[in-house]
């Protein structure tokens, strides 16, 4: 028994070019499943089958070993110059991302090849818009270049078909932060009263909701001064912004609902 299950990780090893002094990023990328980061750190070889069996349901059980297991690794720098949020970016485990980033995770950290957290969330296509929103609330810079001159828009167009990567783009454009001001593009068009930009980034489901660094909102960006006798322009951006956080909360009241559905 103890040699089958030899002949099988060294076969593994071999099929994912997985070398014995260690694990390349390549690998990390290549295969979804966290149970693998905790079985390549802790290297106890005992517990595989376990951690493979818990791993097929993401659980709020694994949920809370895997945050348990990150608790103090969010700083943690490794071979690859790669960090742990690279990892969970990838595949999109939006919890853990949020963990990792509140523990001090670097969001615009650089590996060895440039890739940030941010070019390793595109790489999951639209199964991933939830981690990339995330990465963008927190201020990740989408110009970022990796060692080859690649920027994150570029990995999607790399790497997805001309649909999905078409979509990422548009959700980087409406996402992106300043990061003096942490003001999204809907932000500033709802602050000049530019109306055909903001019924545009509106179609392409900017977030009304999304909070700068003073705390405000573009519904409140919107409504500044609306004491004083608004133009038509502003009335109507003021009309759409407002009914586009109608439609996202009730969006997000319904997603809610059916998660706490499934759950039960």
């Amino acid at each position: 028994m103890k040699y089958t299950y030899l002949i099988s990780c060294l076969i593994f090893m071999v099929i994912n070019n997985v070398h014995p002094g260690g694990c390349d990023y390549s690998f990390w990328l290549n295969y979804k499943p966290a149970w693998l980061i905790i079985h390549y750190e802790t290297d106890n070889f005992g517990k595989f089958e376990h951690l493979k069996e818990s791993a097929v349901k993401y659980s709020k059980i694994r949920l809370a070993r895997l945050k348990s297991f990150f608790e103090n690794k969010a700083e943690k720098t490794l071979d690859d110059g790669s960090t742990y949020l690279h990892i969970v970016s990838r595949w999109g485990y939006t919890e853990l991302v949020t963990f990792l980033i509140q523990r001090g995770a670097a969001v615009n950290k650089q590996n060895n090849a440039g890739w940030t957290p941010l070019h390793c969330a595109v790489l999951g296509g639209k199964n991933n818009t939830k981690t990339i929103e995330l990465l963008l609330e927190n201020l990740a810079e989408p110009e970022l270049q990796t060692l080859d001159k690649k920027i994150v828009v570029q990995i999607a167009e790399d790497n997805l078909s001309k649909e999905e990567s078409s979509q990422l783009a548009n959700l980087i454009l409406v996402g992106r932060r300043d990061p003096k001001t942490g003001r999204t593009l809907l932000h500033n068009s709802v602050s000049l009263r530019q109306l055909s930009l903001t019924e545009k980034l509106l179609k392409m489901q900017a977030n009304p909701m999304a909070v700068d660094k003073q705390g405000k909102t573009a519904i409140q960006v919107a409504y500044e001064g609306a004491h004083m006798q608004p133009s038509q322009s502003r009335r109507k951006i003021m009309v759409m912004v407002s009914r586009a956080a109608e439609e996202q909360i009730a969006h997000e009241e319904n997603n809610e609902s059916k998660q706490n559905d499934k759950d039960q």
